[in-house]
């Protein structure tokens, strides 16, 4: 029978564990960078979205802004006739 070296068994674990526990490491860190990136990337789309429903927002307020302007523009030209017609 071969006789064990157990002082060689214990160097060989003692090597080989760090560099198991390395890798292990390093794929957690990179699993929480890549859920960390993605959930960036969830933030900004959803940034983005909110910037076109405001840009979409603030046309529809415009327009009614306009139109609002247009109506008071025409009371104050219906005022100015009636107080032209009543001074008369």
């Amino acid at each position: 029978m071969e006789s064990f070296n157990i002082f060689g068994i214990v160097v060989q674990v003692l090597f080989v564990l760090p560099i198991i526990g390395l890798f292990v490491y390093l794929i957690v860190v990179l699993r929480r960078m890549r859920k960390q990136t993605n959930n960036e990337g969830n933030d900004q789309s959803a940034v983005a979205r909110s910037i076109e429903e405001l840009d979409e927002r603030e046309i529809v307020l415009k327009t009614e802004i306009g139109e609002e302007r247009k109506k008071l523009q025409q009371a104050i030209g219906d005022l100015d006739h009636l107080l032209h017609e009543v001074r008369e």
